[in-house]
């Protein structure tokens, strides 16, 4: 019998699509094999961190988890291939979560049935495809040092559709990063006696989600 190849949750980050940090002069060609890249600068680019690459084609666009970063370049692994004049950002992780889930995709489902439908049974078709929301849930910090908390209530506020990815169990590109565009549709902090303070969140997804 194989063994089970699950994981647990544990290390798993939700991130949101910082400013551009700097960009990448040469082009880069999509492999499951690590490779070096040398950006305009390194700044805030370190191991374990994550990073959108950006063309500014959606359909291309991908994040990826810096593996190594000797010196001037950085090494990670890239499934799509990119042309030159790529812009790079931070994907910057949403603090002290507990428990992350979706997307949450769903279908319409239109009815078809008609005089021959057999067997007397009624018919079914797929309608337009739904994204769906992502949720998730954490220690409430709304003044910790890196916002990210704080960004969930500014683009709330703002109606802001920013671009958001789910790393789980932390792992490389290639072992299931979900990327997404949505809204924050809605936050809720909860205040109990005798426990820390939480808070939960959703995010609407707008468009489909893409798994590398």
């Amino acid at each position: 019998m194989a063994v089970s190849q699950a994981e647990l949750g544990y290390a798993t980050q939700i991130g949101r699509q910082a400013a551009n940090l700097t960009t990448i002069a040469l082009a880069i060609t999509g492999s499951t094999t690590p490779q070096a890249v040398t950006p305009a600068s390194m700044t805030s680019i370190a191991v374990g961190t994550l990073l959108v690459i950006d063309t500014g084609n959606l359909g291309v666009k991908e994040v990826v988890q810096v593996t190594a970063a000797p010196g001037p370049t950085f090494t990670a692994i890239f499934l799509n291939s990119h042309g030159t004049a790529i812009s790079i950002a931070l994907m910057v992780p949403i603090i002290e979560l507990v428990k992350v889930a979706g997307p949450l995709m769903k279908s319409d489902i239109k009815e078809v049935s008609n005089m021959s439908s057999p067997n007397v049974y009624k018919e079914f078709i797929a309608g337009l495809r739904d994204g769906g929301t992502v949720t998730f849930e954490g220690n409430y910090l709304p003044k910790e040092a890196t916002l990210s908390q704080q960004t969930l209530r500014t683009d709330f506020e703002g109606g802001v559709i920013s671009f958001w990815c789910i790393n789980p169990g932390g792992g490389p590109a290639g072992t299931g990063i979900w990327t997404f565009t949505a809204l924050v549709q809605d936050i809720a902090p909860a205040y109990p006696v005798d426990d820390r303070i939480t808070f939960t969140a959703t995010l609407k997804v707008t468009g489909k989600p893409v798994l590398f």
